[in-house]
């Protein structure tokens, strides 16, 4: 189970490293745009936080919507191969 723990954490942590460039990206393009540059270290302390309640039984999806929302916590749903957090 510590592997695939791991496999996912792996998974997550890319996935929200893309996530916060794109958000880096857009702001540049933006005349108002804000790019927040503490996000990044936020989304890997709610992975860990997300990874420990699937170690402690919850599922990947709940885990997930526990711990992120709005487009972050799709964008995280996509990588894992869930449906987005709108659809069921």
């Amino acid at each position: 189970m510590a592997d695939n723990l791991e496999a996912l954490r792996r998974t997550l942590v890319h996935a929200a490293a893309s996530f916060d460039r794109a958000n880096e990206e857009r702001s540049k393009r933006s005349k108002r745009g804000h790019y927040n540059p503490y996000a990044l270290a936020q989304y890997l302390v709610r992975i860990d936080e997300a990874l420990d309640q699937i170690a402690n039984g919850a599922t990947l999806r709940a885990a997930l919507l526990d711990c992120f929302n709005d487009r972050l916590c799709d964008h995280l749903l996509k990588a894992v191969g869930e449906p987005s957090a709108t659809e069921r």
